[in-house]
């Protein structure tokens, strides 16, 4: 719960491979140490210790590009709040693969991909709205991740190093 909640029963079971009717019983052992809490018209929990922590957590609107498989596209929770129902099919596609994502303020806004190249790595961005990224964020973002990915291709050198796509 600490790094998935706050979690409904059904969520929480999922994570842990529980049937809902055994996290439940889960939930009830921990007693007092599990803080009962509505999110959007249901009943959600979370460990009584990390409360404070999130009353006083402020959504931030920062871009970030995530891995495949990273945990948080895989359990971020609710899955619609994380994944638009409209996009879920080129995040988690056939054959259980799970794409790498471009989020923003905590929502897949898009998918990415990279190739290797001898200049550096040729980075391309698929944006499901308009508005999720520039092309600057995304050059900023991959910062982060170069060390991962190996060089990335110098976007000022007109190459195509860094390629963004706009979603129809």
């Amino acid at each position: 719960l600490t790094s998935h909640g706050p979690a409904t029963r059904e969520e929480f079971a999922r994570w842990w491979g529980f049937f809902p009717p055994e996290a439940g019983r889960v939930i009830a052992l921990l007693g007092g140490e599990v803080a009962r809490l509505q999110r959007a018209g249901e009943v959600v929990y979370l460990l009584r210790r990390d409360l404070r922590a999130l009353e006083r957590a402020k959504e931030d609107d920062e871009v970030r590009l995530l891995g495949m498989f990273d945990p948080y596209t895989l359990a971020g929770l609710p899955h619609e709040a994380v994944v638009p129902k409209a996009w879920k099919g080129e995040v988690y596609r056939p054959g259980a693969w799970v794409s790498q994502v471009v989020l923003r303020g905590g929502r897949v806004g898009g998918v990415w991909t990279y190739e290797r190249k001898p200049a550096g790595a040729h980075v391309t961005a698929r944006l499901f709205d308009g508005d999720v990224s520039t092309k600057s964020q995304l050059e900023e973002s991959l910062i982060a991740i170069a060390p991962y990915i190996g060089k990335v291709a110098d976007p000022f050198a007109n190459d195509g190093s860094i390629e963004v796509q706009r979603a129809q």
